[in-house]
């Protein structure tokens, strides 16, 4: 049986504002079964401390299930962040959606 990937594209801004939405629709996501998510930044123009927080709390608790989870396609501002934090090296982060899904493919 092949995994089914539950992809997520967020847009705009992901900030103390937008993060309590974006955290619920992705705990819905886990809760209903979706083991492996891809987070696909590419529309994402901003991410604050709020933002980093959810995604490495949403890394932390698809782990704790047996589940994956795969960053890809972030875009400038948000790879500027990354670097700057080097929140990079707690989540798996490829440069595009094909990369990410092969990663979580393979076990």
């Amino acid at each position: 049986m092949v995994e089914q990937v539950s992809v997520v594209r967020p847009k705009g801004r992901l900030d103390s504002a937008t993060s309590p939405a974006f955290e619920q629709d992705l705990m819905k996501r886990i809760a209903e079964g979706h083991a492996s998510i891809v987070l696909d930044l590419s529309k994402l123009t901003f991410i604050s401390s709020a933002g980093l927080r959810t995604i490495l709390l949403l890394a932390k608790h698809v782990k704790s299930l047996g589940g994956r989870l795969a960053l890809c396609s972030l875009s400038k501002p948000v790879r500027e962040v990354f670097d700057a934090t080097r929140c990079d090296a707690l989540v798996d982060v490829f440069p595009t959606y094909e990369a990410a899904t092969a990663h979580l493919s393979m076990r």
